[in-house]
């Protein structure tokens, strides 16, 4: 009996210092945010728990809802893991109708489209040369030249392109591309500059890809004020673009990247040329983009181009930002779960993912799979619920898991001036934009305890730098303090 008292005692003990510890770090980071000048005219919210004990360790304006920007991605990526598998792949499917005659293909070359965003993908290099893959498979069924029309079948998906939410400023942006049934390149385009003296106008000496029907004005002025940086701007629906701002001088190449205009149509220019070039077209070889559903009756199947395994995809999407990849994966999503290639259906698929999940917490409103839209909205709670639901179901060797950024390695964290004890122990989510800055992800404390943390900053009047300094003090008080 004595003994099971002295259990007791020190069961209650240590249950008394657990809480005191959990309440003096909630002490500590609530009177930090406070006290902050830096945070005076700042909305801010912070939520910390532990994974093992899914209990609460901080909370600070958790149930407020905020501008999420890039940390979407971590909700995107989860659901297309769940949804597609880690082995999923994309197909674009190359074929053609009609018959082959003595080497003549007496039909259309059919070009349907899969929604992959890795054709020709600076990430994944092996992509690169798809081009060639689609003429080398058409010499191989033994079609040398081909007597009708090359057709590019983009009804996956309809025209919209880009979310309505998305602003005026980042269209033509290369973070802002459009989503389609055929992407490529990234579709993003660049734009080579040469450069004099300041207050001349910078030349245009190379478009690439080089084929594509645009019309490019240039308003792109020789000056070394770096704060009006060059850029391109344009109508995601329209193919003229506009190059701004100020190009530094005396510079035999300066090179400005933009979102390409009409990916599909850019890519039936490319397809045409590297099929004249092996003498199976004419040069004015007619193409056609078709996003309406048609017939394919009698088509035959040439080639399956196939895109790296979702596992990896996911990867980028998380350890580079890419926004790109992030609305592919949620404009697919809305395809294979809903049969509608929209970015509503998209984050119809994301929200059921929550109550998949058991996420209790409401807060979340999507829309679109990048957080580039300022309509988006999460709360901090919400993110760390979902954190440690997600850890949950396979910690430190799931597929999410590995695809986050780590403290100190070459990534989105990587602008951050992290400690030298925080090197390593970190793997977060970064999400910013104009006077927005966020991180979401996990940490392993100094004493061994693993924590999942969302911590925003918004509509701050100090710097980015100001506020990156802020969440390394918040996440140094919970390493050194749990």
């Amino acid at each position: 009996m004595k003994f099971t008292r002295i259990i007791y005692a020190l069961s209650l003990t240590t249950l008394t210092v657990l809480g005191y510890s959990q309440t003096s770090i909630q002490h500590k980071v609530e009177t930090y945010c406070n006290t902050n000048p830096r945070l005076t005219h700042a909305h801010y919210a912070v939520s910390v728990k532990d994974v093992s004990k899914d209990s609460l360790i901080v909370a600070v304006n958790e149930k407020k809802s905020m501008t999420p920007a890039s940390i979407v991605k971590l909700y995107t990526t989860s659901a297309a893991i769940q949804e597609l598998q880690k082995d999923f792949t994309f197909k674009t499917v190359i074929g053609y109708t009609g018959t082959i005659q003595k080497g003549v293909l007496k039909g259309n070359l059919i070009i349907i489209g899969g929604g992959d965003p890795t054709l020709g993908s600076k990430f994944f290099p092996q992509t690169k040369f798809f081009v060639d893959s689609i003429v080398q498979a058409l010499q191989r069924e033994g079609i040398q030249s081909i007597d009708g029309l090359i057709v590019l079948d983009c009804s996956l998906y309809g025209k919209e392109a880009i979310p309505q939410s998305w602003v005026w400023e980042d269209f033509g942006k290369d973070y802002a591309t459009g989503v389609y049934p055929i992407s490529f390149y990234d579709n993003v385009f660049s734009i080579t500059l040469q450069t004099g003296n300041v207050g001349d106008t910078a030349k245009i000496t190379q478009v690439f890809p080089s084929e594509m029907s645009t019309t490019i004005q240039n308003n792109a002025i020789v000056g070394n004020d770096k704060s009006n940086e060059p850029a391109i701007q344009g109508n995601p629906e329209e193919l003229t673009r506009t190059v701004t701002g100020l190009i530094p001088s005396n510079r035999n190449s300066y090179i400005v990247r933009g979102a390409m205009p009409s990916p599909p149509d850019a890519f039936g220019l490319e397809i045409k040329q590297a099929l004249f070039r092996a003498n199976m077209v004419k040069y004015n070889q007619e193409y056609v983009v078709k996003y309406e559903p048609f017939f394919k009756d009698g088509l035959d199947t040439v080639a399956i181009l196939q895109s790296p395994n979702l596992e990896l995809i996911v990867g980028i999407t998380n350890y580079h930002s890419n926004n790109s990849y992030a609305e592919h994966l949620l404009k697919y999503m809305g395809y294979n779960k809903l049969q509608k290639g929209t970015f509503e259906a998209g984050t119809q698929v994301v929200q059921k993912h929550f109550s998949d999940l058991g996420i209790l917490s409401p807060g979340a409103m999507l829309y679109d799979g990048s957080g580039l839209s300022r309509y988006n909205t999460t709360t901090a709670t919400h993110m760390t619920e979902f954190l440690v639901k997600k850890y949950s179901q396979g910690a430190d060797s799931s597929t999410f898991f590995r695809s986050l950024p780590i403290s100190g390695k070459p990534s989105t964290l990587r602008s951050y001036d992290f400690p030298s004890y925080l090197i390593g122990k970190i793997n977060a989510k970064t999400g910013s934009m104009n006077r927005v800055r966020n991180m979401a992800g996990y940490m392993t404390t100094k004493s061994g305890n693993r924590v999942a943390f969302c911590i925003m900053i918004q509509g701050f009047l100090d710097t980015d730098g100001d506020m990156k300094k802020t969440m390394i003090d918040i996440l140094d008080t919970i390493y050194t303090s749990y």
